[in-house]
């Protein structure tokens, strides 16, 4: 098995996504970017089914990781607009990072790229709901108010 050979296999795998996201951003041509994207998400994903349900960290760090390559992946496709499969893979990362770490200090950051997601997507009523958590679990004041903004224009963007 490849864990017995090492048991850091996960690790191995982050490395590679690491690597493959440098490269992608080093402003290849596009095929080459996009090739490398693909890549890196796909070490992302291997480092998180083979980590141990133990290493959490490693876990939601390789999801946000994750999230963050589809968000840049999905902008790239489209200059003109995000590619929506993309984006709503990039949520389905953050909102696993979210359930496995529900008391992260991060969680309003994700939260909020979230509901960010739900914004491109045009889906107000779930990015109402992100942002509104992401408020309840802000650290401090000014984080509070530049989220209640946030609210106030995804509200404003109803019809």
């Amino acid at each position: 098995k490849r864990q017995d050979l090492d048991s850091q296999y996960n690790f191995t795998h982050s490395i590679m996504a690491d690597y493959f996201t440098r490269q992608a951003r080093t402003g290849q041509e596009p095929a080459g970017q996009m090739s490398a994207y693909q890549q890196a998400a796909f070490h992302y994903q291997e480092a998180i089914k083979w980590s141990k349900s133990t290493e959490k960290s490693s876990i939601l760090s390789y999801l946000v990781s994750l999230g963050n390559i589809y968000i840049e992946q999905a902008m790239m496709e489209n200059q003109q607009e995000p590619t929506p499969e993309l984006l709503r893979s990039a949520i389905g990362a953050f909102e696993q990072a979210v359930a496995l770490s529900p008391n992260a200090r991060d969680l309003y950051r994700m939260e909020e790229q979230i509901a960010r997601l739900y914004i491109q997507l045009g889906d107000v009523e779930n990015a109402v709901f992100h942002a509104q958590n992401a408020l309840t679990v802000a650290p401090d004041e000014e984080e509070k108010v530049r989220l209640e903004t946030l609210i106030g224009q995804i509200l404003a963007q109803q019809p």
